[in-house]
């Protein structure tokens, strides 16, 4: 048997769809100024309830990594800085061990949908 046989690990994938922007999760992190003291599931459990959505049973030694995939949205009009909020955002989730590590897609991940073989 390989030890670097991974298949025989028990390893839950969670999936959750917040629904919102990038914005509206580096807004919320201002409102409880958690820039300083970083715990991402409290903040993703913030949004959740904002939303009227269930977030239950999570807390960040739940998880040993954590990936944050959002579209860039430019055409946010709720934010007037959106490069300096991504730099920011960027900044501080480098890391799926620490903080958690952001994926920016752009144009958006439905621009797939558009891509054809020529």
């Amino acid at each position: 048997m390989n030890s670097n046989n991974f298949d025989e690990l028990d390893i839950e994938e969670i999936v959750l769809h917040m629904e919102t922007n990038i914005y509206t999760l580096y807004k919320k992190m201002k409102e409880y100024d958690f820039f300083e003291d970083l715990d991402i599931i409290n903040i993703i459990e913030e949004v959740f309830k904002s939303k009227g959505k269930l977030f239950e049973g999570y807390k960040k030694d739940t998880f040993g990594e954590i990936y944050l995939f959002f579209d860039y949205d430019r055409h946010a009009n709720d934010v007037d800085n959106h490069d300096d909020i991504i730099d920011e955002m960027l900044d501080i989730f480098d890391n799926e061990t620490e903080n958690g590590k952001l994926f920016i897609s752009y144009p958006m991940i439905e621009a797939v949908k558009d891509f054809s073989e020529l």
